[in-house]
């Protein structure tokens, strides 16, 4: 495979050699072996998009198409395996756009002017980059729920002596 993209007819007369009832399982797992042998890919990197498994399985599990045909996607390690015109490897197609659209918006620069904001919960003013102080009240509930959780660890292992 070479690039991220490729496409192949699958053939399963192999899967056909097998009892009527294993036929499906053992498409899936030819499916899994042809894409490690053309890709060099991990078992563990390989993932089936739901519509293949469902192309397979779609009549029973003891009618299984003579062939299937796929598009293997490589992002980094990980390959994926579609079916050819299909809508889920048009989903990550516009997935991926929107990342990259995403990713141009964040790359431009943030202003940090030091001024102080106001915050929606108190509609108080703080600064960039400094962080409230706990309130007594919260600070003195904290202390009894760590008093309240030791006190229950030590009974426990009272009971088990």
């Amino acid at each position: 495979m070479k690039g991220d993209k490729a496409e192949y007819v699958i053939p399963l007369r192999q899967a056909f050699n097998t009892p009527r009832s294993r036929r499906a399982d053992k498409a899936i797992f030819l499916i899994r072996e042809f894409v490690k042998k053309h890709t060099r890919a991990n078992a563990k990197d390989i993932a089936i998009s739901n519509e293949v498994n469902e192309f397979v399985w779609k009549q029973s599990k003891f009618t299984i198409p003579r062939r299937v045909d796929a598009v293997l996607k490589k992002d980094g390690s990980r390959v994926t395996v579609f079916i050819k015109g299909g809508k889920e490897i048009e989903a990550v197609k516009a997935k991926a756009e929107e990342k990259e659209k995403k990713g141009k918006k964040e790359a431009k620069p943030k202003k940090e002017d030091g001024k102080a904001e106001k915050t929606e919960k108190d509609g108080k003013s703080e600064k960039k980059g400094e962080e409230k102080k706990p309130d007594a009240k919260e600070a003195e509930q904290k202390a009894k729920l760590e008093e309240k959780r030791e006190k229950e660890k030590n009974a426990q292992k009272a009971e088990f002596k």
